[in-house]
């Protein structure tokens, strides 16, 4: 049986993004091909049992393997000390390598965004480990849908082509990275092997969640009470004058949040959820959830009309919250694929351009906003009015969205024909 290892989008980080990129890809594979034997990779030191949502409301079984880039030879998931046992025979007595080596096929996904060199060295190091295994060991890879690049010096892009090339497929997640991935390959590109696809987490299941969900916003989904969610990226929200000068933004990030929230209380009768989709510990600064008590704070006097959704909800979940949200605005990616994909009108605020592709893949690509590129009020004035063409929005993607998933499922079936599992 072909075993397949899914690999950059752990399950294990709480950065939901990533981990809806590992239940969508494992989902599809499952719903094309159940016999074939799934794992993913991880860097929780374990080898264990993990149940992922499947695309018709069941739940199936994957292993996820923990396998590391680490540089610790005591650890047995380190990649660094497999290759030594592998050198001297010994790859036997360590489960991990085991693991590893009845692996048949890599699918990398690279946290969807991190081929690049823009997070440092280390980080480049860290996100191609597991490609550098596939081609030390002259097995499979395909690069899933993703974001390539950019690759700010010669080296690393040097490095980034060849991983491409040595790629049975690697797909482009939408028409701007397919362009970025071109730019790299120069005369090897190949359109056979070089794809444009979509976003895996257009797939990803929704899995209700009203245990789990707040009271106050069970209520308003009960009662059917409309309320609009947004998304606060801890990233940008809890260090925002770092943010502002590293992503050289001309709007005030914080304020542009306060002024949005604001006009909603005022002029409008919906409710508001803040709901963080990167769910890691409060001390940190990327903690979404400590950036969303913060904004809600400045509410206090509209305490009824204004919600935290705690760190409860897995990708599943906090998807099917933001398929009750008359309109949502997000800053993480997938917070807003979440929308998207549940036919939700849907605006970003993105500093990134990876964002502009997903959304013009949807038909939306008006509703990115970018605070580089705009001062406050001009990135204000364009939530209002995404807020109030909600309902165009709306149709918009009630035509676009069936096509899009439709893509996605059928990307992956050529995926998997092009290593012969599936005929």
């Amino acid at each position: 049986m072909t075993k397949i290892l899914i690999c950059g989008a752990y399950n294990d980080t709480g950065n939901l993004g990533v981990s809806a990129l590992g239940n969508a890809a494992a989902a599809t594979i499952y719903d094309i091909e159940p016999e074939l034997n799934i794992a993913v990779q991880n860097f929780s030191g374990k080898i264990e049992n993990v149940n992922y949502s499947g695309l018709n409301g069941d739940e199936f079984e994957v292993e996820a393997i923990s396998l590391t880039p680490s540089r610790n030879l005591l650890k047995p998931d380190s990649l660094n000390r497999m290759r030594i046992e592998k050198s001297l025979g010994l790859s036997f007595i360590n489960s991990f390598h085991k693991r590893l080596n009845g692996i048949d096929l890599f699918l990398d996904v690279a946290g969807g965004d991190s081929f690049t060199d823009l997070y440092g060295d280390a980080r480049f190091s860290l996100i191609n480990a597991i490609k550098e295994e596939a081609v030390r060991t002259k097995k499979p890879l395909i690069l899933l849908p993703q974001t390539y690049g950019p690759f700010r010096e010669k080296e690393t892009a040097r490095v980034a082509k060849e991983y491409i090339l040595y790629a049975k497929q690697a797909w482009a997640r939408d028409v701007y990275s397919y362009e970025l991935m071109k730019d790299v390959l120069g005369q090897d590109f190949d359109s056979e092997k070089h794809r444009c696809g979509v976003d895996m987490a257009f797939l990803l299941p929704v899995v209700p969640s009203e245990p789990l969900i707040t009271t106050k916003v069970l209520d308003w989904i009960e009662s059917g009470a409309g309320f609009v969610g947004i998304n606060v990226s801890g990233l940008i929200y809890n260090r925002a004058d770092e943010a502002r000068n590293r992503y050289n933004f001309k709007a005030d990030y914080v304020e542009c949040l306060i002024q949005l929230v604001e006009w909603v209380l005022k002029n409008t009768d919906k409710n508001i959820v803040i709901v963080p989709h990167v769910l890691v510990d409060d001390s940190l600064d990327e903690s979404d959830f400590k950036a969303s008590v913060a904004l809600a704070e400045k509410f206090s006097t509209y305490s009824e009309r204004i919600c935290v959704q705690p760190s409860t909800l897995d990708q599943c979940k906090v998807k099917y919250l933001i398929s009750k949200c008359d309109w949502f605005m997000g800053t993480r990616m997938h917070a807003t694929i979440a929308g998207l994909s549940t036919c939700v009108p849907t605006s970003t605020i993105s500093y990134s351009d990876k964002a502009l592709g997903v959304f013009k893949s949807a038909d939306c690509e008006e509703a990115v906003i970018d605070p580089r590129k705009l001062d406050t009020d001009a990135v204000v004035s364009r939530l209002i009015d995404s807020f109030k063409d909600r309902d165009v929005i709306r149709e918009k993607l009630l035509n676009s969205i069936p096509k899009v998933k439709l893509r996605a499922r059928e990307q992956m079936v050529e995926i998997l024909r092009s290593v012969s599992v599936h005929d």
